[in-house]
């Protein structure tokens, strides 16, 4: 019995063999679970680890090409809907002009896993190369999502929108639509609804004051209809006074075990949940149906091929992350 003959374009070696295809996908997740926005926007066990119900992975999407993501949005009303005066009544055929679109270019990060030829030699015989490539390539990938994470909550040179431009002071432009020319394009902050752009207030006081206060008023903003907040993401400081404002109450799980404390936190429908790389003093409500990370297929914290070093006997590999954080509604 014959059997075809195995084509393959790629270079065989260490790389392809014993750690990219095999490793880098188990890798990856592991490194997005060390913060809670990276398991959100870049990873699929958020709701696994912070116990927020199935998000499937809702904080990430993919795109099969294109030079830059593009979201279309609904600013506006039809201006025609009305009652008729009867069933002879006249209707408003004016075209509506309310569809506008968001644009923003991707970011490009990279990591750079680099091993010497004798590297290779000296950790040669079984299996005993896979440790040294494993360990670079681990600390090549957390390293890079650390980046892109820390990137998340805020904007950083060259790196992607972040939450605090997101949700920003009215009037803002982000990924090319003004608030000041769409009211409807504006965060709402802890202000009454139907506050001025200009006017919107993000400011809060002591958390002792008006903490709480100020979640149930940035929490309903953050809400229309059944469109609500699924995380709230803050700093630890922020979700220990929140904690803290919780009746305290001894409960029982075994006879040998009291406990005062709780393994998750919530507030309504929303997961809060604490983050060291959150903006000192911050809580941001987030839907992952509306704000979510758009990665480029292919270049999602994925392995490019290995290069041997044109004057050096070294081999390096990229680890590349080409992606955007956008939204449908600020």
């Amino acid at each position: 019995m014959s059997v075809a003959t195995l084509t393959e374009s790629r270079n065989f070696g260490r790389r392809l063999e014993h750690t990219a295809e095999a490793r880098l996908p188990g890798l990856a997740q592991n490194a997005f679970e060390h913060s809670p926005i990276a398991a959100l926007f870049l990873g699929r066990t958020f709701d696994a680890a912070f116990g927020t119900g199935p998000l499937n992975g809702a904080g990430i999407r993919m795109q099969d090409g294109g030079e830059s993501v593009r979201i279309q949005h609904n600013l506006g009303q039809n201006a025609t809907a009305q009652f008729l005066a009867g069933p002879w009544g006249q209707t408003d055929t004016t075209p509506s002009d309310t569809v506008r679109h968001s644009r923003a270019n991707w970011t490009d990060a990279s990591a750079t896993v680099t091993i010497s030829e004798r590297e290779r030699l000296e950790n040669q015989g079984g299996n005993r190369i896979v440790p040294i490539i494993q360990a670079e390539m681990e600390n090549a990938v957390l390293s890079l999502v650390d980046l892109v994470a820390t990137s998340l909550y805020d904007q950083s040179t060259l790196g992607p929108t972040g939450l605090e431009q997101i949700a920003t002071a009215g009037g803002a432009a982000v990924q090319g639509l003004d608030g000041d020319t769409y009211a409807n394009w504006n965060s709402r902050g802890v202000s009454a609804r139907g506050t001025a752009a200009g006017s919107v207030s993000f400011a809060s006081g002591s958390f002792a004051s008006q903490g709480v206060s100020d979640m149930r008023t940035s929490y309903n903003n953050a809400s229309e209809g059944a469109l609500k907040p699924r995380i709230g993401l803050t700093t630890y400081s922020v979700l220990e006074f929140y904690e803290g404002q919780i009746v305290p109450q001894e409960r029982y799980t075994s006879p040998q075990m009291g406990n005062l404390s709780f393994m998750n936190l919530a507030f309504k429908d929303a997961v809060v949940v604490g983050d060291p790389k959150c903006t000192s003093g911050t809580l941001y409500w987030v839907n992952p149906q509306s704000t979510f990370v758009v990665a480029l297929t292919g270049a999602n914290f994925n392995a490019g091929e290995a290069h041997r070093a044109e004057k050096q006997e070294a081999t390096n590999m990229q680890v590349m992350a080409k992606l955007q954080l956008v939204t449908k509604d600020r």
